[in-house]
């Protein structure tokens, strides 16, 4: 079983790398590679 405050954590902070990327515009993104795939 995982943690519970762990795994909200995570999925926070996936949601939020998400949340950054979409709005990061792709010329910007497109050259440094995306750590989570």
């Amino acid at each position: 079983m995982y943690d519970l405050p762990s795994l909200r954590r995570t999925a926070s902070r996936t949601s939020n790398n998400v949340e950054l990327m979409n709005r990061e515009p792709p010329k910007k993104r497109s050259p440094s590679p995306v750590p989570s795939v």
